[in-house]
């Protein structure tokens, strides 16, 4: 959807233009703004203003609050409307500490069942669009943002404090403090970084993360296991996924599990295709009723899976269109303290200082 943006007085504001239609007539994503403004006017009373705004801002402090893509959270519309269905932000905070997939909420049919709920069937979170009832106004909250919104509702009700809604940002660290931390992960931590043209934040973020479910699919693929992994972007002409492993070098050997062997055909066939094959290092021999097999591995480490993925369309990366070509023209593979060259970069070291320490910042222990 095209719009305008501009800067005064430091603070970022957004033109978005839409149609002037009748109720139900959308001819754009936008068009449901006026409707949606009208609406809380007339029905948010002053006292819950205050608690939509309350909310808001332990949206923001728990990063849970933003329907863009690279937020994947919660939009100003669905906070609002939470309130207008709890009445305020303790009692919407006590109700969300007991959600559980799937939760359904109507404001205009309080009684009416998921039964009838829009074509998102497949959101842990349906709430009902009050101008719109064919909408859900959740379906773009990912899984972690939705649940990280109920665990920090539980943990602000056990331990408050001031910083679910102003975390203190992560202690600024040297390119040597740094370098140690990744040496003594006890995991490898990999940076696989990019250069490509600008574009719409929105649609850099939505390329972005398709390129890291490819590239974590394919990792375990690959049999590189991937704990857990993260996208960075300076939203100009950097970005990056981060992965942390158990480890980023594999053993040169696979063990491959064949057939059982009281299946005569498929047990003739695995010693066929293994027994001079020359990527066979050992066997095949039988182990627990079955035939197993050491083999060659082909690719030893995620430089090598990379690099082979660009080449070998065999292994199934499927990068996302926009980013394609960059992606081929100039990644590289940076494994643990090479990952400091990236330091200094448009809030990647605030990145990586989050992605190490893995704990959301507002939990705290209890006093």
């Amino acid at each position: 959807h095209p719009y305008l943006e501009f800067h005064i007085d430091g603070i970022r504001v957004n033109v978005v233009p839409c149609y002037s239609v009748e109720k139900g007539q959308w001819k754009s994503a936008t068009d449901r703004t006026p409707y949606h403004t009208d609406y809380m006017r007339q029905h948010l009373r002053p006292e819950m203003r205050l608690e939509a705004r309350l909310l808001k801002r332990f949206m923001k402090g728990i990063r849970s609050y933003g329907a863009e893509i690279r937020v994947g959270g919660f939009s100003g519309m669905l906070v609002e409307t939470l309130i207008l269905h709890y009445k305020s932000f303790l009692d919407t905070l006590v109700q969300a500490s007991n959600w559980n997939p799937v939760i359904f909420l109507d404001l205009e049919k309080p009684t009416s069942s998921q039964d009838s709920k829009p074509r998102d069937l497949h959101s842990p979170l349906v709430v009902i669009d009050p101008v719109d009832p064919n909408r859900n106004l959740a379906a773009a909250v990912r899984g972690d943002k939705l649940w990280g919104f109920v665990a920090a509702s539980r943990e602000l009700q056990n331990n408050p404090g001031t910083w679910y809604f102003f975390p203190p940002k992560p202690t600024p660290r040297t390119k040597a403090k740094f370098a140690k931390l990744l040496e003594h992960q006890n995991r490898d931590v990999v940076a696989i970084s990019f250069e490509h043209s600008r574009m719409v934040p929105d649609v850099l973020w939505g390329q972005l993360l398709k390129m890291e479910k490819a590239l974590t699919e394919l990792m375990i693929r690959q049999d590189f296991h991937p704990i857990k992994s993260t996208v960075w972007s300076d939203e100009g002409r950097s970005s990056a996924i981060l992965v942390e492993m158990d480890t980023s070098t594999l053993p040169g050997v696979q063990l491959r599990q064949g057939p059982p062997i009281s299946k005569m055909d498929d047990s003739q066939g695995f010693i066929n295709r293994h027994l001079n094959a020359n990527d066979t290092v050992r066997g095949p021999w039988m182990e627990d009723g079955r035939w197993v097999v050491d083999k060659k591995r082909r690719i030893l480490t995620m430089e090598q899976l990379v690099t082979m993925a660009l080449k070998d369309r065999k292994l199934g990366l499927a990068l996302p269109d926009q980013l394609s070509s960059s992606f081929r023209q100039n990644v590289k593979v940076l494994e643990n303290r090479q990952i400091v060259r990236l330091l200094g970069r448009e809030s990647f070291d605030q990145a990586l200082s989050e992605f190490l320490a893995a704990k959301p910042a507002w939990l705290k222990p209890h006093h």
